[in-house]
């Protein structure tokens, strides 16, 4: 495998990178333990609010990927980093309908910005978030905004 001379860093999105349907990818394990050998820091991003980032992790190390918890980065985690370093002291989240996605808050998301950290995601299943065969319940829906 040839390496990038000058990189600094790899971000890894989980789903068909490192995982497929939960199972290692070939090769996936052994690239994560080059870049540790070689002092390359890295971070696993997931766009999933279906498990906690302990979980994700847990995952990836029953398939043989050495990974801490603090290595994977999930939307709660970057959601709640970037509202504590926005300095505003209250969040509005902004949650769209059926059918709809995140865009919808478009012309509505800057109007708040004076007094509000502004958080916006697409719900599973709509604009770019992933499309899980199941878990599209009210108890689902409740749990991502939760978790965001």
């Amino acid at each position: 495998m040839t390496w990038l001379p000058g990189v600094r860093g790899v971000l890894f999105d989980i789903d068909g990178t490192l995982l497929d349907q939960d199972e290692p990818i070939a090769g996936a394990a052994e690239v994560v333990d080059r870049l540790r050998a070689r002092g390359i820091p890295f971070r696993i991003g997931t766009n999933t609010t279906r498990r906690p980032r302990s979980a994700i992790a847990g995952i990836l190390r029953r398939g043989g990927i050495r990974v801490e918890d603090g290595e994977v980065l999930a939307p709660a985690v970057l959601a709640r980093r970037r509202i504590l370093e926005s300095g505003r002291r209250r969040a509005a989240l902004l949650v769209h309908g059926l059918a709809s996605s995140s865009h919808i808050w478009d012309l509505v998301a800057p109007e708040l910005l004076e007094d509000f950290r502004v958080v916006v995601y697409d719900q599973r299943g709509h604009g770019e978030s992933s499309k899980p065969s199941s878990g599209y319940g009210f108890d689902h829906t409740a749990a991502d905004a939760a978790a965001v």
